[in-house]
């Protein structure tokens, strides 16, 4: 029998030591009360504080859109992301934002999301020193020798209208400072040691006129690979 204790006490050990820390907060978005960043009149904006969970980041438009939906979903408690319904871009979109404190290192997003009126909805995914769209960490693996057409810094996901997962992994022992360099020009990189106080990014993504758009997020995860 004491044999068998410890067998399981060892196997029980072993799974502690392999479990991966997810860093977001109310990743399953359960319970979550958005915190609301900057303001309407002055159109300062900033990030959370570390560890404080969820908020809304306005960019430069005045309606956040962005509700938390306790229980109405079969996914249970999500957010909803819903477009403005005029011409935007990244910047203008809702955005959903977190800061956590992490070691540099390498590391996977996933989430799961859902389209909701509208087709071609897209969620932008992108981990950033702040809350604005530069510097910006730089995707796991990305061609730094200028002759890549992706972005170095978010990923672009279309999003189905059935709950689906998305996942991409991110470089945070490296920053970005340009989204559009010259064609043929290499980023230009900054290299980062020491803890980290990344911002999470999820953005409702397009150009064009909306119309109504909506995406749920749900069981965000980001764990050091």
């Amino acid at each position: 029998m004491k044999v068998i204790l410890t067998i399981f006490s060892i196997l029980l050990l072993g799974c502690n030591l392999n479990a991966q820390t997810n860093y977001i907060k109310n990743g399953d978005m359960s319970g979550v009360k958005l915190n609301y960043i900057g303001s309407e009149l002055t159109g300062i904006v900033s990030t959370p504080p570390i560890g404080s969970g969820w908020a809304g980041f306005y960019g430069s438009l005045k309606s956040l859109n962005i509700t938390s939906i306790q229980g109405e979903d079969e996914h249970g408690d999500v957010i909803k992301l819903a477009a403005t319904g005029i011409l935007t871009n990244m910047s203008d979109n809702p955005r959903l934002v977190q800061r956590i404190k992490c070691p540099a290192g390498i590391y996977r997003l996933k989430f799961w999301a859902k389209a909701v009126n509208g087709k071609n909805v897209r969620v932008a995914a992108s981990v950033r020193p702040s809350g604005n769209n530069i510097p910006a960490y730089l995707l796991k693996d990305y061609v730094n020798d200028g002759s890549s057409t992706e972005n170095p810094a978010h990923k672009l996901f279309s999003i189905d209208e059935s709950w689906k997962e998305y996942t991409i992994d991110f470089d945070l022992t490296q920053t970005v400072n340009s989204f559009k360099p010259a064609a043929g020009t290499p980023f230009t990189l900054e290299k980062v040691n020491g803890n980290q106080f990344p911002v999470i990014c999820l953005n409702l993504w397009q150009t064009g006129k909306l119309d109504g758009s909506e995406v749920l997020i749900d069981n965000v995860s980001f764990v050091k690979l």
